[in-house]
């Protein structure tokens, strides 16, 4: 079912770097990108960084590694 969801990217510091989501979906699958930018459009470093998905009373996090 529809539910309100955010996905934010962080740092191995747990510092938010970007909201990548916010906001209401559909129930069924989405994809999200991200290009490697903070919330300044500013590019970060190559290095590892974690997706957090709230979905509802779900959450999922998820390491990302950037590589440029």
């Amino acid at each position: 079912q529809a539910t309100h969801v955010t996905m934010h990217s962080f740092d191995r510091r747990r510092k938010k770097v970007r909201t990548l989501v916010q906001g209401f979906k559909p129930a069924g699958q989405h994809v999200v990108d991200w290009d490697g930018r903070d919330a300044n459009h500013s590019d970060v470093a190559s290095g590892i960084y974690f997706a957090v998905l709230q979905s509802g009373h779900e959450r999922a996090v998820r390491k990302l590694s950037l590589l440029k």
